[in-house]
């Protein structure tokens, strides 16, 4: 099932290999290098299907952004997945969906990422 999904990451490289895998998997990927542009790009009417959170970003943060996930309307209901390296998370990170630690795994990363896109997109009407 192929998804929208916004992955918000600020290292280049790790953010163009998610990326790079997820396309692959048949998923539009839009990406952001911190939590402002992808403030953004949802408030512009980009609606993604999942949302990949970086914890530690400059500027807007992840635990940032996941505050605004919960106070926004606009970003009420979209899954987000907290994607870090560190054990020790702030409190608000465990509010998400679901944690990918770093180094991501690529089957957890499109296992997790299939589950939450199908319940995210309407299944074709039968005709």
């Amino acid at each position: 099932m192929v998804g929208r999904i916004l992955l918000i990451e600020d290292d280049a490289d790790i953010r163009e290999s998610m990326a790079d895998v997820l396309r692959l998997d048949g998923h539009d990927v839009q990406c952001a290098a911190d939590g402002a542009s992808a403030l953004q790009l949802v408030l512009g009417g980009a609606r993604p299907s999942v949302i990949l959170l970086d914890m530690m970003m400059p500027g807007m943060s992840g635990a940032e952004f996941l505050e605004q996930c919960h106070s926004n309307a606009l970003l009420a209901g979209i899954p987000v997945v907290v994607v870090t390296a560190y054990s020790q998370v702030p409190p608000i990170a465990r509010t998400a969906d679901a944690m990918l630690n770093k180094p991501v795994h690529v089957d957890e990363l499109l296992t997790l990422t299939r589950q939450l896109v199908a319940r995210q997109v309407p299944p074709a009407p039968v005709v």
